[in-house]
């Protein structure tokens, strides 16, 4: 009788072990303006290696967006509604700059959506493990990496100084308007980042 017990503990303790279903996401190309690069083979590598030192994931399918396009999203957005429907329990990416077509694209899926439903995200460039932090952290580490892409993002507007676009003082952050024209326009590059309330401000600050 005790030894049935024993057996059924050891059972039930393996289990848990090996609870947590795990998907990898990988791409071809990084989030725009990002300059480091890592082959589908390399990101793929880095992943198995993690998981060899983590006998507690059961990676049971592979994501990939291989196409040569900077907004490829397909196997992105299959991942999301998976995980909505709570086929795995986490995520693993070799690199954040790798998880979807962009940073907003990738904070509403994994931050807003999937990690709010208990999905938990492990990000091996920055030893990122979802599992270990605090909400606070992971909000922290969001935020963070918002700052960092907007930094980007407004160097590569800066730089349409000489192709043909008006960047003075009197056009804010976030519009653009080109040479011998008078009405700005939003740039979409940079609207991802910015909210509608920060254009409003934007135009009565002009219109005033």
């Amino acid at each position: 009788m005790c030894w049935n017990i024993a057996v059924v503990f050891r059972q039930q303790k393996r289990r848990k072990v090996q609870y947590e279903v795990c998907k990898s996401y990988t791409r071809t190309l990084p989030w725009k303006n990002h300059q480091s690069k890592l082959t589908i083979a390399e990101q793929n590598q880095r992943i198995a290696a993690y998981l060899a030192e983590h006998k507690e994931l059961d990676l049971q399918k592979k994501y990939s967006d291989r196409k040569n396009d900077e907004k490829a999203r397909t196997a992105f957005d299959q991942m999301t509604n998976d995980g909505v429907e709570r086929k795995f329990d986490c995520i693993i990416v070799a690199s954040m700059y790798y998880c979807g077509p962009d940073f907003p694209a990738a904070r509403q899926a994994i931050e807003e959506t999937l990690y709010a439903a208990g999905i938990d995200l492990i990000v091996l460039e920055e030893s990122l493990d979802t599992r270990a932090v605090s909400r606070k952290e992971v909000e922290d580490y969001f935020e963070a990496k918002r700052c960092e892409m907007h930094a980007e993002i407004m160097f590569a507007w800066r730089k349409k100084q000489g192709a043909g676009f008006r960047l003075t003082n009197s056009v804010p952050f976030g519009y653009i308007r080109r040479n011998g024209e008078s009405n700005m326009i939003k740039d979409e590059e940079v609207a991802p980042y910015l909210s509608e309330a920060f254009f409003q401000i934007c135009i009565r600050s002009k219109n005033a």
